[in-house]
């Protein structure tokens, strides 16, 4: 499990009503991208994936790295000092960083919201062999309206400094035959 040698040289820092919002490629290294999604398809029949209790969330499933050795493995990395100095450079002082992967069943959609206010700083990377377009996340102005939508490319993402701040949400529906899969990063610090 690796962060890409060159990810922080990938980050795009663009505002959206005065909004940070960092769009993050090449994420992982290739065969870090690739052990995930592979982790995340090989569970798909597993009873390891918990159901978000939260009505807006019904279509998502969450595995986390209590449930997952490679999910764990990549906690680790994450948390090592050399990998939050890393983090740090680019996303401001983070001392843990706690991943999940998230699955998002057909028909979910999630209209445009700002996070708990609990959330200061996450990191969205899907996961994917495929690119569409229309089912990255969407991205708004104060006003909900929207600014645009980020395309669902593996190994791409975004991240938010302060997560209650942004408009953001899945505007198309995942259509039948499509896997959904991303890493979803908590992160903490100030």
């Amino acid at each position: 499990m690796t962060l890409n040698d060159k990810f922080e040289s990938r980050v795009l820092k663009i505002t959206v009503d005065e909004q940070e919002v960092y769009i993050l490629r090449d994420f992982f290294s290739p065969d870090t991208h690739i052990a995930l999604l592979t982790e995340a398809r090989n569970r798909t029949y597993a009873d390891s994936w918990d159901k978000i209790d939260h009505p807006a969330q019904a279509l998502r499933s969450i595995l986390r790295p209590t449930d997952s050795d490679i999910l764990d493995e990549l906690y680790t990395y994450l948390n090592q000092p050399s990998s939050l100095d890393r983090l740090s450079k680019v996303f401001g002082n983070i001392h843990k960083a706690d991943p999940v992967i998230w699955w998002d069943h057909e028909g979910y959609v999630l209209p445009m919201h700002t996070d708990n206010p609990s959330l200061k700083k996450t990191i969205q990377i899907y996961l994917s062999e495929e690119e569409y377009p229309e089912l990255g996340t969407s991205i708004g102005g104060r006003d909900g309206e929207l600014v645009f939508t980020l395309p669902f490319k593996g190994n791409t993402g975004y991240f938010f400094p302060n997560a209650s701040d942004i408009q953001h949400g899945l505007q198309t529906p995942i259509p039948a035959g499509i896997e959904r899969f991303s890493i979803y990063i908590y992160l903490y610090g100030n």
